[in-house]
């Protein structure tokens, strides 16, 4: 009792000095747990307890931190434990943590069949407390692990039920998991129409939670069907044809050539059926031997069973003669205990929640810079392979804005009023293109620069810049009304627009930036140092593009650095 009462006491200190390097002191607590669990078995008591709880979740933390350590070997021990205290106290989602908590460790060492097993056990034991989230994600995981070893039948049986668990608590994350996981496997076995439902189904989900990543992806997946299909429609036109030629030749074949061909074909089908035949009977005898090997194996584990039962049987007898006086000091105690290990649990999970969302926020923080910098596309393919290849665009629409005497005015402000000005305008010029989904470049003093039509492709891209630019006309054209009303100098803008092919990627190792290259960028900054403030200047180019959608006004010929002389319009919306 004095020994139990010492390890509550230095319970607190190994909340302090870090539960996971004492593993002498981890070792003294669980010993003294066992007695516990001793003494309760000897009361007859078989209630499951909050204590009993504690001690499962202890074990199962104490695994985890071997895990992810490398540790399997203690992992695996303690996750073991967790399991056996589970099943006997009937804790029933402690069971299931524990088998997911050892299919975890197993999987991580590729002992793949062991780790399903675990899974499988897992999805039991939460089957009976309904929690269908967490069946939903184990079929998921014995799904990845098929689909690794190419047992694809296996696959989509898990990710079928994955998805109509997932379905049932409308996890669309999960569900457009598991349709492009079954589109995958589709393509894989050739079954196109069946991959594209898939696909099409995944994309539906992934819309509805708005996940751009993933949506990319699977519209990757389709177009690769789409060429695959079109692959093998050319190959069964080929077959077709191979097939009319053999039909051709059997006609030419004389009476008695058919009946050898039909003689050979009777004989191997019955050299065929002896193979099969000697073949099923070395499989019953293996089955037999199986089975005979199985029944031996089935009596020694009863007969351990046996002997285990009469040794709990012996030693419940000798504790029957425990007084009720011990009975009360070891609820004491337990409760004590309890209240100690609860705390700790607590703290360390409290812990480990404020430094999952401190990683969390970090890596919000790294991303949200990442994505101020390059577009999204480009942003995900240099976090996941560290590079970002150039990409040729045969068509994107480029506009250059800059202000009328910039350099005069600045001189008339002080420094931080004028960068408070541009701050205010380029600030307000993002949240315009923002709007028509347009690429902003870069800004290089008073000139902006944006583009259209990439990293995403459409065909919309000359209408979307122009509109951009014709409402950043507008707001300064509002502001310049403020800024007379105040007796200030007022900004007056140029834009210009060019349409044509364009280059585009990142440059430089350090503070890289996303850049676009080519003449129609030069011509885009020629419309815009052609044009006029407060008007919206397009090439001839541009034109042709939005003629029909805009009113536009021919203003004659420019010339332009390796175009010679090029056509330029006002453009106006349409009223």
């Amino acid at each position: 009792m004095k020994k139990l009462l010492f390890i509550i006491c230095l319970i607190p200190f190994l909340i302090i000095n870090g539960f996971a390097q004492q593993q002498s002191s981890i070792d003294t607590i669980l010993s003294e747990l066992k007695k516990y669990e001793s003494a309760k078995v000897a009361s007859g008591n078989t209630q499951l307890s909050a204590i009993d709880t504690a001690k499962v979740n202890l074990l199962l933390v104490v695994s985890e931190k071997y895990r992810m350590e490398g540790d399997y070997k203690k992992a695996d021990v303690y996750g073991k434990e967790a399991l056996t205290i589970s099943k006997a106290i009937n804790y029933k989602k402690g069971t299931g943590n524990a088998y997911v908590n050892l299919a975890n460790i197993y999987n991580e060492q590729a002992k793949y069949p062991l780790a399903i097993s675990n899974f499988n056990d897992a999805i039991n034991a939460y089957q009976e407390v309904g929690n269908k989230k967490e069946m939903a994600n184990l079929y998921s995981k014995i799904g990845v692990i098929n689909f690794n070893q190419s047992n694809f039948d296996e696959a989509l049986k898990n990710f079928k039920t994955s998805l109509k668990y997932a379905e049932e608590i409308h996890d669309y994350y999960l569900i457009s998991g598991c349709y492009g996981n079954l589109g995958r496997i589709n393509k894989l076995k050739g079954n196109y129409a069946e991959a594209l439902s898939d696909f099409q189904n995944a994309l539906k989900s992934a819309e509805e939670i708005g996940a751009k990543g993933g949506i990319s992806s699977i519209y990757k997946n389709i177009g690769q069907i789409s060429s695959e299909q079109e692959t093998m429609q050319e190959g069964l036109k080929s077959q077709i044809t191979n097939l009319k030629r053999e039909m051709e030749f059997q006609k030419q074949l004389t009476g008695e050539q058919l009946i050898q061909q039909k003689q050979k074909l009777e004989i191997n089908q019955k050299e065929l059926a002896l193979i099969n035949k000697e073949k099923d009977l070395e499989k019953v005898n293996h089955l037999k031997t199986q089975a005979e090997l199985n029944e031996e194996k089935l009596v020694n584990e009863k007969q351990v069973a046996l002997n285990e039962k009469n040794a709990f049987q012996l030693k419940l007898a000798e504790a029957d003669a425990l007084s009720n006086q011990h009975q009360r000091n070891y609820f004491i105690a337990g409760t004590i205990l309890f209240i100690l290990l609860s705390f700790f649990i607590y703290l360390n999970y409290i812990n480990q929640r404020k430094s999952n969302k401190l990683i969390t926020k970090e890596k919000e923080r790294s991303d949200e810079l990442l994505l101020n910098i390059l577009p999204y596309d480009v942003a995900e393919e240099l976090k996941t392979t560290g590079t970002a290849k150039a990409k040729n665009f045969e068509s994107a629409t480029v506009m250059f804005t800059d202000f009328k005497d910039f350099t005069r005015i600045g001189e008339s402000l002080t420094p931080d009023k004028l960068v408070a000005e541009i701050d205010y305008c380029f600030s307000s010029f993002d949240e315009i293109i923002q709007k028509y989904g347009i690429e902003k470049i870069k800004t290089i003093g008073d000139a902006y620069m944006c583009v259209g039509g990439l990293p995403t492709i459409n065909d919309t891209h000359a209408e979307d810049i122009i509109h951009a630019g014709l409402e950043i006309r507008d707001f300064i054209e509002n502001y310049k009304k403020e800024k007379v009303l105040k007796g200030e100098i007022p900004f007056e803008i140029r834009i210009g627009i060019n349409t044509g092919p364009v280059v585009a990627g990142i440059v430089g190792l350090k503070k890289f930036a996303y850049d676009i290259w080519g003449d129609t960028v030069n011509l885009a900054a020629r419309m815009e140092s052609g044009g006029e403030a407060g008007k919206v200047n397009i090439s001839g180019t541009t034109y042709n593009l939005v003629k029909d959608k805009f009113n536009c006004t021919y203003r004659g010929k420019i010339q332009a650095k390796n175009r010679g002389e090029v056509d330029m319009y006002f453009v106006e919306a349409k009223g």
